[in-house]
């Protein structure tokens, strides 16, 4: 906390990365965090808000104890963006914290339109009981507080535009890590079927906005 602060008010940083693979013991729901959550989601100083990513870079827990690394990159970030976000919004994180922002990066995107609809779904037959805090369906808190990280080369983003809308993407090259496709990452995404308007609005006014970055 007394980090992010300084980050914050000193050096003028508006976000601040964690690992989507909490600390042993913890949830991302637990009082543990709730001091930094409040902190991100109120005004420090200048008026803006610092906003808070999550990064997932390890495999999830229980699975994949083998060295393959191959099985294991497959299902790191995926896995634990998708229970990140479970705890993110199904908890009542962002239902207490309507300020506060949350990315979820390098993590594609293809598969955040079911994991929303399921989400909705179970919140619909269980939420009254087990998720009392909401008040309003979990699709809704992301569409409002988070973004989430697509790369050139996938081909369904086209597809998640259409039934999301083009408001919470945005584009990441994912350089230098060695499976990205730096240096041809934006020309592959130039290349995906999708309106000008929403490509704009990927490469560029949804980063904007997001980080509260002036123009």
């Amino acid at each position: 906390m007394r980090e992010a602060r300084r980050a914050r008010e000193e050096l003028g940083f508006v976000t601040a990365f964690l690992r989507a693979t909490p600390l042993p013991g913890q949830t991302w729901f637990s009082v543990y965090w709730e001091a930094l959550w409040g902190g991100a989601g109120r005004n420090w100083n200048d008026g803006r808000l610092s906003r808070m990513y999550q990064l997932g870079t390890l495999p999830p827990s229980g699975t994949l104890g083998t060295g393959n690394r191959l099985l294991r990159h497959v299902c790191t970030h995926v896995t634990d963006q998708m229970v990140t976000m479970v705890d993110i919004i199904l908890s009542g994180v962002l239902e207490r914290f309507p300020q506060l922002k949350v990315a979820f990066l390098e993590c594609n995107c293809g598969w955040l339109p079911s994991w929303l609809g399921r989400m909705d779904r179970h919140w619909g037959q269980l939420g009254k009981n087990d998720a009392p805090l909401l008040t309003m369906k979990p699709s809704a808190y992301f569409m409002r507080q988070c973004v989430i990280g697509c790369e050139g080369d996938e081909r369904d983003i086209g597809s998640v535009v259409q039934l999301i809308g083009d408001d919470n993407l945005v584009f990441s090259t994912d350089y230098p890590h060695s499976d990205s496709d730096f240096p041809k990452a934006t020309q592959e995404f130039f290349h995906q079927e999708m309106p000008t308007d929403s490509r704009r609005k990927i490469l560029w006014d949804n980063c904007v906005k997001f980080d509260g970055i002036e123009r």
